[in-house]
């Protein structure tokens, strides 16, 4: 019997699933929350951002601000989708599931399939960009392609 893992995410909550067929029920396995994306950006910053001089010949100084690439709010998801990662690798390596289906909001979706290796990643049988993390398992099944599963056993 393969076992298909589905991972239904979104920036602030992530639901494994286990379902061993296309005609087979999902099974939840486990609920990973992550609060800190509901929080506002001022929360997440306990300070602003440092500051440089850029000194000049002429003795004058101007100081300018340590801008970082991506802000509180973006680094949170994707330290969400880090560890969301590391909790698939986990279950990779474990033998836990043979194939796996991403269901996930779109810029989420993003994230996670980057923080994937490369072994996990040929695992992947399809990806969904929707946020379906709210649902329960049988709506969430009704919106997944059989093609996702592996074949019933007869």
């Amino acid at each position: 019997m393969t076992r298909t893992w589905v991972v239904v995410a979104n920036s602030a909550m992530a639901r494994l699933f286990i379902a061993a067929a296309a005609d087979a029920p999902m099974k939840e396995l486990e609920t990973i929350a992550h609060p800190e994306a509901r929080l506002a950006e001022h929360e997440l910053t306990s300070d602003l951002p440092g500051r440089v001089s850029a000194g000049h010949a002429s003795g004058q100084h101007s100081y300018h601000a340590l801008q970082s690439r991506v802000g509180p709010k973006e680094q949170q998801t994707i330290d969400f989708a880090r560890l969301l990662a590391n909790r698939i690798e986990s279950g990779r390596t474990g033998r836990e599931f043979e194939r796996l289906v991403l269901v996930a909001s779109p810029a989420f979706l993003g994230h996670l399939r980057s923080s994937l290796g490369t072994d996990t990643r040929r695992l992947v049988a399809g990806e969904l960009a929707h946020d379906y993390v709210k649902m329960n398992p049988a709506e969430i099944r009704k919106q997944l392609p059989d093609a996702f599963f592996p074949e019933p056993v007869r």
